[in-house]
């Protein structure tokens, strides 16, 4: 092939335009045919919150059955919350009222988002009235009740956020047990 000198000339722009059109327009044209975004993608923050929590009676005798139900939505990095119930007399400052404490999330059984936990007011085996509560047949916690009369019932939610600090959030009942 023979080529004039203008023709010559000619060969190294074009090839030289087209490489600048590549390397400058192409990841621009790649971009909005991906659909970019206008900014960085932000994380979901974390957080907890305990939407429903209620007991299907407020007042227990002894050798009567009750439901505990609860619903939480939560964010976290381990996509787990903890649900804790917990169980105190109204005029007490005890520390150990905790009746049960479960981990909870999409993946785990029995309890995922919601959760309903069936729990007894009767005698334990040593003789002493107790809350016995069960998920799925399995019991899964269990407190002493030292004497009859009213108490707070207090269910929370909570979940390590993604500087390990534990949040929270809570709701009360009045539960009296005869």
């Amino acid at each position: 092939m023979n080529l004039l000198p203008q023709q010559l000339s000619l060969v190294p722009a074009r090839k030289y335009t087209f490489l600048l059109f590549i390397f400058l327009l192409g990841p621009a044209l790649g971009l909005f045919g991906c659909g970019s975004s206008s900014g960085p993608q932000e994380a979901t923050p974390d957080f907890v919150r305990l939407d429903q929590y209620n007991i299907d009676t407020s007042s227990v005798a002894l050798d009567k059955s009750f439901i505990v139900n609860w619903h939480a939505a939560f964010s976290s990095p381990s996509s787990i919350y903890t649900f804790e119930w917990h169980v105190s007399p109204q005029s007490s400052t005890s520390s150990d009222t905790t009746v049960l404490t479960l981990n909870c999330g999409p993946a785990t059984q029995p309890c995922s988002n919601t959760g309903e936990a069936f729990c007894d007011y009767k005698n334990n085996a040593g003789g002493l009235p107790s809350v016995i509560c069960s998920l799925s047949g399995k019991v899964v916690g269990q407190k002493i009740i030292p004497s009859p009369g009213k108490y707070v019932a207090t269910g929370r939610a909570c979940i390590f956020n993604s500087k390990l600090e534990t949040i929270c959030d809570g709701k009360d009942v009045d539960l009296t047990f005869d």
